[in-house]
């Protein structure tokens, strides 16, 4: 402190504001953890270290740090301070010294320079005995050297000078990674007040809680290295039917979809020291609702991401977990042939577009969770819910301009890079079946019992009442086509006839025979008839019998078609494929692939 006091007070003049203003006065102490990438089955340097993730805690001792100028005009000065580095989790497959090594720390004084108008700072050597150790670099086999363990370090404090980031750089080059592979955070140590330690008591316990937790989250986990492909898991995990319009042509719902993806250590460290507004450093783009009945029909909720941790194949990984709610008015073109029989695919239909290196892994074993809670809260007792499922389909944008081949992937292998990205398409189908016992007593049989009283008409008296018979039967046409009217309003528009509108038109043909009958019974039964041998009463229960023969055996017919062609080729109805789909201006005009990612 005296000697970053003298460098201030000497720098009064010229850039003495600015080496004022960089570096904290005292310099506090810092607590993290610090992460490194080994792979002995791939380099001869990691030898006997094993394959996975050092995990080590890094201290900078508070007190320790001595910053002094250099003289001469130089940007840089000379930092020195003590580190304390313990380990804290290392590979299954480790030797043995190193394993012998684990909960055990080496305290060292080291030496470097920092520049005076950036916060940034480099750890390059150390003294030649270390401060303390419970680490035995003697011991024979020990493939880490105290010097090779120290190594070097690059370190950048924070503006609010809460954090300090350090990549191990000697190790970056001696294995050849990346330097997200060799990476540390640090968090500043607040000690408190000596003074006033009830008002202002050190946060230090706080802060080993913290540490320990991510510890906890790290031991053993795969994270996010930069500049690899990444990868984002989603499925529907929450579907809730409303109300289904068929007539209207739409349907309102609502659905949940979780989408997770790998975090980086840094994401790690900065949810578990401040979890209040924290936002990871990547976010994938959402799903677009693209069957909406217009853009304001579907309101959308996104929650603020969330850590999880995952274990997946016996091997855990944290990921952050994002959590999107849909709700709203959702457009279906309803197949109406088989009313009041007929099965309904409603579709939800959703679309994503990512960057080139990010593929959309759809996790489908969740399908029969979701179609559990969907039966629970299902509440439309028209319908009746037969089963839900999730169709996908991912290609490349790069296609439409013929920059590439549209290439899908099974298992969940990583699609071809392409610079405009990739689009995942996401259809969850709710199939249902419409109720038809209440169309069955107020439609269908309304209409047999119209058909059936129409044949009592032959049994009025042919000689006297001949016009009242004629006069019946106009009267039962009459009936059934204002009951028909009430029908249509059962159904849309449609250009087509429904099963209900066949069973409606052969009504009226049974009706209309039976006005032919009763006009050839009329006309024989009158005195100018020409045909003396036959006999009008005979014809008259002749009609009457034949009718009620013809209605019964109908309706059984009707019930075995219903039974075993209708039913059953409703229940075959397969949901849309996104391939078939039409696209928005939005999309691309290539022909999609379909295709399945396993979970």
């Amino acid at each position: 402190d005296e000697a970053l006091s003298a460098i201030l007070g000497s720098a009064a003049g010229g850039g003495g504001k600015a080496t004022r203003s960089i570096w904290p006065k005292p310099f506090p102490g810092f607590k993290g953890l610090f992460t490194y990438r080994v792979a002995a089955a791939k380099r001869a340097a990691d030898d006997r270290l094993g394959n996975g993730i050092y995990l080590w805690a890094l201290d900078i001792l508070p007190g320790t740090v001595v910053l002094r100028e250099r003289g001469g005009g130089s940007p840089t000065l000379s930092i020195e301070c003590q580190m304390k580095k313990t380990l804290l989790d290392l590979p299954e497959d480790a030797c043995s010294q190193m394993k012998a090594c684990l909960n055990c720390y080496v305290i060292e004084h080291w030496y470097g320079e920092a520049h005076s108008q950036d916060k940034v700072f480099r750890l390059d050597s150390i003294g030649d005995k270390y401060v303390d150790s419970t680490i035995n670099f003697q011991v024979k086999g020990m493939p880490l050297s105290r010097p090779l363990l120290a190594g070097e370090y690059e370190m950048l404090l924070a503006d609010d000078e809460k954090v300090i980031r350090a990549v191990h750089t000697s190790w970056v080059r001696f294995a050849k990674l990346n330097p997200d592979e060799a990476t540390g955070i640090m968090f500043r140590v607040d000690s408190g007040s000596s003074i006033c330690p009830m008002l202002r008591p050190p946060v230090d316990d706080t802060l080993v809680k913290k540490l320990r937790q991510a510890t906890e989250l790290l031991c053993g986990a795969t994270v996010y290295q930069r500049g690899e492909p990444r990868k984002v898991y989603y499925h529907p995990i929450g579907l809730q039917m409303h109300e289904i319009n068929s007539i209207a042509g739409h349907f309102q719902a609502s659905i949940i979809v979780s989408m997770e993806f790998m975090m980086t250590r840094d994401d790690v460290f900065e949810y578990i020291i401040r979890p209040e507004g924290w936002r990871p450093e990547w976010l994938p783009n959402t799903f677009e609702v693209t069957n909406a009945r217009d853009t304001n029909s579907v309101s959308v909720w996104v929650e603020s991401a969330r850590l999880k941790s995952h274990k997946a194949s016996n091997k855990p990984c944290v990921l952050a977990h994002l959590v999107v709610t849909y709700q709203g008015i959702f457009v279906e073109k309803y197949e109406m042939e088989a009313f009041p029989f007929d099965v309904q695919p409603l579709h939800i239909r959703m679309r994503a577009v990512q960057e080139y290196d990010v593929t959309m892994v759809l996790i489908r074993k969740n399908n029969q969770q979701l179609e559990s809670a969907l039966r629970k809260s299902w509440m439309i007792s028209e319908w009746k819910l037969l089963d839900v499922t999730v169709v996908d389909l991912q290609q490349d944008l790069d296609a439409k301009a013929g920059r590439s081949t549209v290439r899908a992937t099974k298992g969940g292998a990583a699609l071809a890079l392409h610079a405009n990205g990739t689009e995942t398409r996401m259809h969850v189908v709710c199939t249902v079946q419409r109720h038809a016992r209440s169309y069955l007593i107020r439609i269908f049989g309304v209409l047999f019992i119209l058909c059936m009283l129409s044949v009592c008409i032959f049994v009025i008296d042919l000689a006297d009442d001949l016009p009242d018979r004629i006069g019946h039967s106009f009267m039962m046409i009459l009936t059934l086509t204002a009951y028909s009217q009430v029908v249509s309003d059962f159904l849309p528009v449609l250009g087509y006839l429904t099963l209900l509108d066949k069973v409606v038109l052969m009504c009226f043909w049974y009706l209309t025979m039976i006005v032919l009958q009763l006009t050839y019974v009329g006309y024989l039964s009158s005195s100018d008839a020409a045909i003396d041998s036959d006999d009008p009463y005979w014809w008259n229960r002749f009609f009457a019998l034949l009718d009620l023969a013809i209605l019964f055996t109908a309706l059984f017919s009707a019930c075995l078609y219903v039974t075993f062609v209708v039913v059953p080729r409703e229940l075959r109805k397969q949901p849309d494929d996104p391939q078939c789909m039409p696209m928005t201006q939005e999309e691309t005009e290539e022909t999609d692939i379909p295709f399945d990612l396993a979970s």
